[in-house]
């Protein structure tokens, strides 16, 4: 994907799709993630703003912007899949 570092450690936000992936394996980790939801709102459900961190190529934590999002109740921001 086309993404870019800006001022060293923040991404810069592309149009279209892609993956980021890290350069090393990691064990243990914290990781701090900062999002927010699209300017516009379009479309309902899962069309509002949907993505996720995955991490270990097992989980992902769910980055949705979930207001009035009728789709599941343990779907919200945050969740663990």
């Amino acid at each position: 994907a086309g993404w870019k570092l800006v001022d060293g450690d923040a991404m810069e936000v592309v149009r279209g799709t892609g993956d980021i992936r890290s350069t090393e394996e990691v064990g243990d980790a914290h990781i701090h993630i900062e999002w927010c939801a699209p300017a516009e709102v379009k479309g309902s459900g899962q069309g509002r703003g949907n993505s996720g961190l995955f991490i270990m190529d097992r989980y992902e934590i769910q980055i949705l912007d979930n207001y009035e999002n009728p789709t599941y109740p343990d779907g919200t921001a945050g969740a663990v899949y």
